[in-house]
């Protein structure tokens, strides 16, 4: 008997000398003395465990650990980097994770490099650069982005003129040698105006290095005094019906089905749109432009009316519209028609084709009833950005 006793007092002895050990090194010991509250430390004890919790506390880095822990991009095996970086940086937070996952936690914080992180614009292999820069320029976190994206810090002739350039919205660093020649050869030029028509090709001479335009460019076919479509080139075409034009005209399929949409929704608010040229093919543009030439002289013509195969009523894609009580295109511009589908030709695929203000960057006149389908897409952002054609494929096909 006296055996058992002894037997079960060492038991229970190792027993509580076991739980003893088990309490003083469990995360709830570890924890006991801190000053963080129980929703944090019943955080750290979900996501982290015992030897982690306890590298924190250490290291004191627990406040930034669970600043940045629901952070989609935190990674639990950078946990030193993260902490050894917020010792030297105490007022780092989100940033850390930044810093660590693109190998610069080199650079000391500060806001401007806050500022930076968070704009969106933002390249992490330029942020050494957009800090450097940011020292010898006033501007904001968005310009200084945008000139060190755009090489700006690297140039040698630093100007004014030179920045205006790079910030221009739709500037292509491939082309700052054109933008430059064109400038010192037209100096009152604004700089947007410059970066558009460098972007298109208008710095050089109209009806030079053509370029052949490809019907299987489709929508986004490009055709204009520098692209052309050949005499045999005829895209497949659906006739339209009286319904929706004044005389028999011929289309692309889905530019057809955009157009008889459109004028379904004009009709429901009591307009009378309708179209009145389509399709037409090289010989009948061979046969308008010179007959224009006879009338009014080359230069008039060049200004009013494609050459041949420079027209895209040759793609089947562009629409000449009339309000069909009066049956004349020149006369739509005032009319509720016209205001109509300034406003709303881009809700079913249509550009304004020729707008005004844009001449020197289409090469054409203003032509208030002459509008192209590209795809509502597409449509939607030249309206919204107040792009032609060129400058849209310009920009957003280039890169």
């Amino acid at each position: 008997m006296k055996k058992l006793i002894i037997i079960f007092s060492s038991i229970a002895f190792f027993l509580i000398i076991f739980f003893v050990f088990l309490y003083f090194t469990s995360t709830s010991f570890l924890l006991r003395n801190t000053s963080l509250s129980k929703t944090e430390k019943e955080n750290l004890t979900e996501h982290f465990n015992k030897k982690e919790i306890s590298y924190l506390l250490e290291e004191d880095c627990t406040s930034l650990i669970l600043k940045i822990d629901q952070n989609k991009e935190f990674e639990k095996q950078n946990l030193e980097k993260y902490c050894t970086y917020y010792k030297q940086n105490k007022e780092v937070t989100e940033e850390v994770i930044y810093l660590v996952k693109h190998n610069l936690t080199n650079l000391p914080y500060d806001e401007n490099m806050k500022a930076f992180i968070e704009d969106e614009h933002a390249k992490p292999e330029n942020l050494k650069r957009y800090l450097e820069f940011k020292k010898q320029d006033a501007g904001t976190t968005e310009e200084i982005v945008t000139l060190v994206n755009h090489n700006y810090d690297a140039f040698s002739n630093k100007n004014d003129t030179m920045r205006r350039l790079h910030l221009e919205p739709y500037f292509l660093l491939n082309n700052i040698d054109r933008y430059q020649t064109y400038l010192n050869n037209h100096p009152e030029t604004s700089t947007s105006m410059v970066v558009s028509l460098v972007n298109v090709g208008m710095d050089g001479t109209p009806y030079t290095n053509i370029q052949k335009a490809n019907l299987e460019d489709g929508n986004l076919i490009l055709v204009n005094k520098f692209h052309k479509l050949r005499e045999n080139d005829v895209p497949t075409l659906s006739a339209v019906t009286d319904q929706y034009s004044t005389q028999t005209i011929s289309l692309t399929k889905e530019a057809k089905s955009a157009l008889t949409r459109m004028i379904d929704a004009a009709n429901k608010e009591n307009l009378s749109l309708k179209a009145k040229v389509g399709y037409y093919n090289y010989a009948t543009q061979s046969y308008t432009y010179q007959d224009t030439v006879r009338l009014h002289g080359e230069a008039y013509a060049d200004q009013h009316e494609p050459r041949p195969g420079h027209n895209e009523h040759q793609t089947g894609l562009a629409i000449d519209f009339v309000n069909s009580k009066n049956n004349d295109v020149n006369r739509l511009k005032d009319s509720e028609e016209g205001k109509w589908l300034m406003e709303n030709a881009h809700f079913y695929g249509f550009i304004l084709r020729y707008p005004e203000g844009k001449e020197a960057i289409t090469g054409f006149a203003y032509n208030p009833y002459h509008y192209r389908y590209v795809g509502i897409e597409e449509a939607t952002i030249m309206k919204k950005e107040n792009l032609t054609l060129e400058e849209y494929l310009a920009f957003y096909k280039s890169k």
